[in-house]
């Protein structure tokens, strides 16, 4: 693995409360603002972890 992902654990557990606000709060608003966060902010790490996940865990 190039990159280490212990050190997005923070972004990580942002994400997971920001995908949880939007599950369990219809607010229009807080669903933009995490959108943006989305773009600006998880983007990286999604790709990061889709990667690793399609490169090293289900080519098992």
């Amino acid at each position: 693995m190039t990159h280490d992902i212990c050190n997005d654990l923070k972004t990580l557990k942002n994400l997971l409360n920001d995908r949880n606000l939007t599950i369990h709060t219809y607010d229009e608003a807080m669903a933009n603002e995490v959108f943006q966060k989305i773009q600006d902010d998880y983007y990286a790490l999604l790709l990061l972890l889709h990667v690793e996940f399609k490169d090293n865990i289900c080519s098992v």
